[in-house]
């Protein structure tokens, strides 16, 4: 790390040619030190450092800069990238707009939460995870929507009984997407 800051320190004048360069192309292109297969991990930086350089690549990406980012780190996709290709063994399992990755292997499955425990499965849905107090005196419940049955469908029937206070759909991790994939193949 300490050697890393003082690279950066001796090539400062280097440091404003590639900034031209990089407006110029716009195409950057992070590598660690040590020019191994990751070429960006938040985990070899201290918080502070991590939490910088990821507002420094969030900053040129709001410019329209193309930042290619190379990683096992799947937290580090979720956050950083819009557009992502997934790698196995030198094959590429899948590659796309993350949202649209994420809803093509969506689970249906949601949590609700309510004035009063859910503590029964209804006609179109399956109860997961039972009713988890929090700290505000509602509960939290984790439900899985029957295939044939809608969104709108289960809050119908839950509405009936209980004061709804939010759902949200828990959408599949880049991370559970991508071993889900590679056991599969």
């Amino acid at each position: 790390y300490y050697a890393f800051l003082r690279r950066i320190q001796k090539e400062k004048k280097q440091t404003h040619v590639r900034n031209k360069i990089i407006e110029k192309s716009n195409y950057v292109s992070f590598t660690t030190m040590e020019g191994d297969d990751n070429a960006y991990t938040v985990s070899g930086f201290d918080p502070i450092n991590a939490n910088l350089l990821k507002d420094e690549i969030l900053k040129l990406q709001q410019k329209g800069t193309t930042v290619i980012f190379s990683t096992h780190r799947m937290e580090s996709v979720e956050e950083l990238c819009d557009t992502i290709a997934l790698i196995n063994k030198s094959h590429k399992i899948f590659e796309g707009k993350k949202a649209d990755i994420k809803m093509a292997h969506r689970t249906h499955i949601f949590e609700i939460q309510t004035d009063k425990p859910i503590l029964e499965s209804g006609n179109s849905f399956t109860i997961l995870k039972h009713s988890k107090e929090t700290d505000f005196k509602n509960y939290i419940t984790s439900v899985k929507i029957n295939e044939d049955a809608a969104k709108n469908a289960l809050l119908q029937e839950l509405v009936t009984n209980y004061e709804i206070i939010s759902m949200q759909e828990k959408l599949p991790s880049i991370n559970d997407i991508f071993i889900k994939m590679v056991e599969e193949k």
